[in-house]
């Protein structure tokens, strides 16, 4: 019973002793990056915007005897030794890793931290161009990097619909949710217009609609309605302007919907 107290008790210790050195690597430890942190500051090093080298401390004053080891995970864009390779127009990520090492002890005691870094690109901003090809239009826009470019409206055009902006060369659709990574030309594509045209008989029989005719088309044929005692007319249609017009097939050119109404005489 006395043995298994004992050893107990020297467990406790052992254990105790194993947390007091964690503890006091621990605040040794968060020293050293202290100093780091005012290091950085005193040259105006901003994390989140870097536009230059970074210097790395290769030692500290607190820790004289601790060994600094950095590490770049990003080695693409930030060196070992602190040297960045910024991109052309986008802001981009680093990733540092340092390691602080406290060999004054019989077991040297070893922590790593790791840094997030904001790249700051090259150029502020860059040139994107539209461009209409049937009108003909084009317009050149400076664009900040990191924004989101809100695409311009060009000239429209009667006959034409704009369906939407295609990077240049290219059958891939731009939406303009997230911003560019550089530099682009957008070339507008445009599709026919297209009306539908419905009829109303008025008590005659149905007469089924034309749907998605193309702007400044005509109608092969139009369909006459029957009713009984009654004789068939015409068409008749308000145009945009109000007024009333004759709905005739391979004459009225279809510029706009149209819902048209059956004329009707009575036999005599």
């Amino acid at each position: 019973m006395m043995k298994r107290l004992v050893s107990l008790m020297f467990s406790l210790i052992v254990v105790g002793s194993l947390l007091a050195c964690r503890s006091d690597s621990r605040v040794r430890f968060d020293g050293v990056l202290d100093e780091f942190e005012a290091y950085w500051a005193e040259r105006a090093i901003d994390f989140e915007a870097l536009d230059g080298p970074l210097p790395l401390p290769s030692g500290s004053t607190l820790e004289p005897g601790a060994v600094i080891i950095w590490e770049s995970l990003t080695p693409e864009r930030l060196s070992d030794t602190g040297e960045i390779f910024p991109p052309a127009y986008q802001q981009a990520q680093a990733r540092l890793r340092v390691t602080i090492r406290f060999e004054d002890r019989p077991r040297p005691i070893e922590r790593t931290h790791l840094y997030t870094i904001i790249i700051l690109p090259l150029e502020a901003a860059f040139e994107v161009t539209f461009i209409s090809e049937i009108t003909p239009w084009q317009t050149v826009l400076t664009v900040p990097s990191e924004t989101v470019v809100t695409p311009p409206t060009p000239p429209l055009e009667d006959a034409f619909d704009l369906v939407g902006w295609y990077f240049e060369g290219t059958e891939i659709r731009a939406d303009f949710s997230e911003p560019l990574p550089g530099p682009a030309t957008f070339v507008a594509v445009w599709d026919d217009k297209r009306y539908d045209v419905t009829f109303d008989s008025r008590g005659g029989s149905f007469v089924a609609p034309f749907l998605d005719v193309i702007h400044s088309t005509t109608l092969e044929d139009v369909p006459e309605p029957t009713r009984p005692g009654y004789q068939f007319i015409g068409w008749i249609f308000n145009d945009m302007q109000g007024n009333e017009q004759l709905l005739v097939a391979d004459r009225t050119l279809i510029n706009q919907t149209i819902h048209a109404f059956a004329l009707w005489i009575p036999n005599s």
